[in-house]
């Protein structure tokens, strides 16, 4: 899996979930709530790096995934580009 793909699925992951990847990634460890979600849908992505975009009513308007550096930098990254939109 390469850094594109890895992105893509951050981001459908965010998108469906309408949550960031960082919160799913800890409900989905072994005995959480949604441990195994990431067999779904042909594959979801549940670590930092995917967020939602929400505009100014709270609805989601898509999303936006980041992948290729550390977790801890794509999470900032991900942070960086929702707030600039």
């Amino acid at each position: 899996m390469d850094v594109i793909d890895i992105a893509l699925k951050k981001a459908k992951t965010a998108s469906l979930f309408q949550k960031s990847t960082e919160l799913l990634g800890k409900k989905s460890q072994p005995g959480m709530s949604l441990f195994g979600n990431e067999h779904s849908n042909n594959g979801l992505i549940t670590f930092a790096g995917g967020m939602p975009i929400k505009n100014n009513q709270g609805s989601i308007m898509g999303a936006i995934g980041i992948s290729g550096s550390t977790l801890e930098n794509d999470f900032i990254v991900t942070q960086a580009g929702v707030a600039a939109l």
